[in-house]
């Protein structure tokens, strides 16, 4: 008698998983002959959030005959979806190394030397390290204090604030400082998802069970186990409510060598996404990443600058811009972090900047297995919001929100984490978690004011279970601080000289434009 299979869907967490259909079909296999190949099957879609456990099982539990009289299987077979792997990830184009920091250093001598073909300037000369040939232009320049500055009808003062005698002349060399940055270009966003379904059936023959596991992903989206009864094909993906970040326009820029900030830990947490306008590759502008020394020396009336005019907006002014904020209690604006934790991958010779989104992503899955009728079963278990924090921000900048959320219930569960602040606080995604039993997360939520005033404000913290039910929920109180912005420094602001020396030679830097844009083309 032909047996038609009921199936019971156990959704150990169905906060993060949902069954979108279930069909009783006949599918049948035609493969030329007179005759077709055909058994009873069941066609189901489901959807799985990214980076869920193994949250889902499909139980063949029972049949019905033909008769109409129902047995139950004293050994059903399952089946357990979960996703194993879940990126968003950026394909890098490596382009050049760039010193973290362009410094000015200030030579007094009287006898300042940079003329162009000068043997030995007093700034000394770069080499190149290919050809051994001095590089243009790294002789830097000198300043010449004139008669009039001297008996102080005219500005008694030279670049860098030097009083200026009689005779008196200083030589500014341009100096690269450690460590060195390797750039990338930062292509667009695609997802990567990867989920495996384990299809157990009973063996009598063993007395075991036997497993059949099929594995679906964005490049291979198809599968089929080894006895053919279980089929499955990832269709897609929902649109998430927020899209990954935008990178195209930024250049990615990885600690490479010369400090601690190069180790695998310190690469991931100072790696930095900077504007490409703010970034020169040609070396051949002022103030921007990779000024070389060209510009240095030609910078419009050089010797009525202020010391380090030219040389502002490297790779070390953001660094410690992000270092500065972080110990303020703010959050970073040019760290990788800012946007997400940052993962390097590689694919053979392509290399990829990726994330594991937090994000609402869910993925649809069809299955089909010999089965029909489905029943829905959700998994459902208590929780709670241990602590929850939100320190006090400026106003238009971002603020943090901490909730730390445990599972109190007996059993693997899905919690939603919702948040809901202030009419001047943007509103924020809520963010849905799995749990095992006992187990305890960190959420954290990112805020931004909807404008620049100081005011005290409150958010309350919702904790949801699989239902959808209110199981706690917390109330913080805050205060935002308006926006007190910081004026430009006045054009005659000098800074610190970084080093002085006397004589008529000194050392620099043996190292050429090359050095400090080097072309990694090979």
């Amino acid at each position: 008698a032909i047996q038609n299979v009921f199936l019971v869907l156990f959704l150990a967490s169905g906060a993060l998983s949902n069954l979108l259909s279930s069909s009783h079909i006949t599918g049948c296999i035609n493969d030329g002959s007179e005759s077709l190949e055909c058994t009873q099957q069941m066609v189901v879609a489901i959807t799985l959030e990214q980076n869920q456990g193994p949250t889902e099982t499909i139980s063949i539990s029972r049949v019905t005959n033909d008769d109409g009289t129902i047995s139950q299987l004293e050994h059903p077979s399952t089946v357990a979806c979960r996703t194993t792997s879940s990126y968003v990830i950026y394909p890098i184009n490596r382009r050049s190394l760039f010193w973290a920091d362009a410094q000015e250093r200030v030579v007094f001598d009287s006898g300042c030397i940079d003329f162009s073909y000068a043997s030995n300037p007093t700034c000394g000369w770069a080499f190149d390290d290919t050809t051994g040939q001095p590089v243009t232009d790294s002789q830097g320049f000198c300043c010449y204090c004139s008669v009039w500055q001297a008996l102080h009808i005219d500005d008694p003062y030279s670049r860098g604030n030097v009083s200026c005698t009689l005779g008196a002349a200083t030589a500014h060399c341009l100096d690269y400082k450690l460590p060195l940055y390797l750039s990338f270009n930062v292509g667009t966003s695609r997802s990567v998802l990867e989920i495996t379904c384990d299809l157990q059936q009973w063996d009598a023959t063993t007395a075991a069970y036997n497993s059949h596991p099929i594995t679906l992903s964005t490049s291979s989206p198809g599968a089929r186990s080894s006895d053919g009864f279980l089929i499955g094909r990832l269709e897609g993906n929902f649109e998430a409510y927020t899209q990954p970040p935008v990178l195209s326009q930024k250049i990615f820029f990885l600690p490479w060598e010369g400090s601690d900030r190069a180790t695998p830990e310190n690469q991931k947490k100072y790696a930095m996404l900077i504007d490409r306008d703010l970034v020169s590759f040609d070396g051949g502008t002022c103030d921007r990443i990779g000024t070389s020394y060209s510009p240095f020396r030609y910078q419009s009336n050089a010797c009525r600058q202020h010391t380090g005019a030219c040389l502002r907006n490297q790779l070390e002014d953001y660094h410690q811009s992000d270092l500065d904020a972080l110990e303020a209690g703010g959050l970073p604006q040019y760290f990788v972090s800012a946007y997400f934790s940052p993962e390097l991958f590689q694919d053979g010779d392509d290399i990829f900047l990726g994330y594991t989104p937090t994000n609402m992503q869910r993925s649809v899955v069809t299955l089909t297995i010999k089965a029909d009728d489905m029943q829905f079963v959700t998994n459902r278990s208590p929780g709670k919001i241990v602590e929850a924090s939100l320190p006090a921000f400026e106003s238009l900048t971002q603020g943090s929100c901490s909730a730390k959320i445990r599972n109190i219930g007996l059993v693997i569960a899905d919690f939603t984490v919702e948040l809901h602040c202030s009419s001047n606080i943007q509103s924020v995604e809520a963010q849905q978690i799995t749990l095992q039993a006992n187990q305890t997360k960190l959420v954290t939520f990112r805020l931004q004011t909807l404008n620049g005033n100081a005011s005290e404000s409150q958010c309350e913290v919702r904790l949801l279970d699989s239902q959808f039910e209110i199981v706690d929920d917390t109330v913080i109180s805050f205060e935002t601080y308006s926006v007190n912005p910081t004026p430009p420094p006045s054009p005659g602001e000098d800074d610190d000289v970084p080093v002085i020396e006397y004589g008529n030679s000194c050392s620099c830097s043996f190292f050429d434009v090359s050095c400090m844009i080097l072309d990694f083309s090979d």
